[in-house]
């Protein structure tokens, strides 16, 4: 489990926000008064963190490949790995 993130502010948006952590970028889902409390973008920032449900990482070689639907990659991933 892992307990926070710290590292620097890269992009923030309402319910969600990016850390740089030590060179990987961290999305993190934030509920709305915790985005008004972020600090600039580039700042330090720390965020505590709850983990729901599995968690998996999948990488991909571009951003256009991040953006195909996730069942799309879910299902390239259930039939490549099980």
């Amino acid at each position: 489990m892992i307990a926070h993130i710290n590292g620097i502010l890269d992009t923030k948006a309402p319910a969600r926000a990016i850390i740089d952590a030590g060179g990987i970028g961290c999305v993190m889902h934030v509920p709305a008064p915790t985005y008004v409390a972020l600090p600039e973008t580039e700042d330090r920032v720390r965020l505590h963190t709850h983990t729901e449900g599995r968690t998996r990482i999948c990488g991909v070689g571009s951003q256009a490949q991040r953006n195909l639907s996730f069942s799309a990659l879910r299902y390239f991933m259930w039939v490549k790995w099980g």
